[in-house]
């Protein structure tokens, strides 16, 4: 049975704004359809199905491809909740209008000239807005570079990471490279 919270109302019409609790499984749900958005099971674990990703990069060597190709979302920690991530274009796109949070993870920098640099850049459908910036005055330098932002999304906007500067490259191993975001409010 489903109870609706938005007008006290129970039944099985329209499922929007509605807890569901299955006493044969001992499970409760949260959702907008009979595909529950959140699950609270017999032990108290909450299990939530927004929109999640964590991409990472599979090239184990030093590159500066722009945008930056993170394009597997399996093992090591990946995975792509709702399928709203792209592996072959490297963009997430938002689902639904919302608040988003994403990380970009480059743990190795490398600036290979004097007064070289180098910096992630997230954008938004195409638009830079926000990055990490790195120059150093020698060669041969190596930083790690972050970016965290939380963007308010309309939905089918989409987000991508490039890399910029000049004498600078990134590391594109699963390890040193991820691009993670999902879905907060």
């Amino acid at each position: 049975n489903y109870v609706n919270f938005a007008d006290g109302t129970s039944g099985n019409a329209a499922y929007r704004g509605f807890l569901k609790y299955d006493h044969n499984n001992d499970n409760m749900t949260l959702g907008t359809s009979a595909a529950s958005a959140m699950v609270i099971d017999a032990n108290g674990v909450i299990t939530n199905q927004n929109p999640s990703f964590r991409a990472m990069g599979t090239n184990g060597a030093y590159q500066t491809t722009s945008p930056v190709p993170f394009n597997s979302v399996t093992g090591s920690g990946g995975h792509n909740t709702g399928s709203h991530y792209n592996t072959s274009n490297y963009r997430f796109t938002a689902p639904v209008a919302g608040r988003y949070l994403f990380t970009v993870h480059m743990g190795i920098i490398n600036i290979t000239a004097n007064g070289g640099l180098g910096y992630p850049y997230l954008r938004i459908n195409g638009t830079p807005i926000a990055y990490s910036y790195y120059q150093f005055p020698a060669s041969a330098t190596y930083v790690g570079g972050f970016v965290t932002q939380i963007f308010s999304l309309s939905a089918s906007d989409y987000v991508d990471v490039t890399f910029n500067g000049s004498n600078g490259q990134y590391y594109g191993n699963y390890t040193e490279l991820s691009f993670s975001g999902c879905l907060i409010g």
